[in-house]
């Protein structure tokens, strides 16, 4: 791996992410410095195959990131931008600010205004929702349902956002009256956008 990173970044390759799964890194001459290690390696019966080309990839932290091929294909790894107990703010939000500040820096700035609105308007519900199994510690979750009139137990599956994230009450899909906790969500929502464009301006200023 080590010997892997060396060739790279002498070829002035950066390198994005490496570990003993594999290496991401960016350069010009990409599949040259590819097929230069493929030659290096083979010879020691190391085989190297080239999962992704041509792509962009963000990566806050190790082991998650997302891969936007160019045919517009998102890949994800990791549990932090998937799963069910995710709401749309954190699956979708990312990617496609991603994909806008690929395009146009503005446009993405103008998706980030209308989401963050949305969200202080009280009406990003949909965003906000996550669908989640009940967990043993959950208890909260179940008393403030039964205060509601519906009978929840550890393992059942509701969709749901804070209403108050402090007291931990809840507004249930079932409730007509979408109600959730909007400073708790700004927060949230200023923390991921911060993180994105941290990593976006740190690689924009290692070249």
């Amino acid at each position: 791996l080590k010997e892997m990173i060396a060739y790279i970044e002498a070829r002035n390759g950066i390198i994005i992410e490496a570990d003993t799964d594999g290496i991401f890194y960016s350069s010009k001459d990409g599949e040259e410095i590819y097929k230069g290690l493929k030659e290096k390696l083979n010879k020691i019966n190391f085989d190297v195959e080239l999962e992704y080309q041509n792509c962009v990839m963000f990566s806050s932290d190790k082991k998650n990131y997302i891969i936007i091929k160019e045919d517009g294909t998102v890949i994800k790894k990791g549990s932090k931008f998937a799963g069910r107990d995710k709401n749309r703010l954190q699956t979708e939000f990312p990617v496609e600010y991603i994909k806008k500040f690929i395009k146009d820096p503005a446009e993405a700035e103008a998706f980030k205004k209308e989401i963050r609105d949305l969200i202080s308007l009280g009406k990003a519900y949909d965003w906000l929702k996550v669908t989640k199994k009940v967990g043993k510690a959950e208890k909260n979750i179940i008393e403030d349902a039964k205060a509601k009139g519906v009978n929840l137990e550890q393992g059942s599956i509701v969709t749901c956002v804070f209403r108050n994230h402090r007291k931990h009450k809840y507004c249930f899909d079932w409730e007509e009256q979408k109600v959730y906790d909007k400073d708790y969500y700004l927060k949230e929502f200023d923390k991921l956008v911060k993180e994105i464009e941290d990593v976006i301006h740190r690689k924009q200023n290692d070249g």
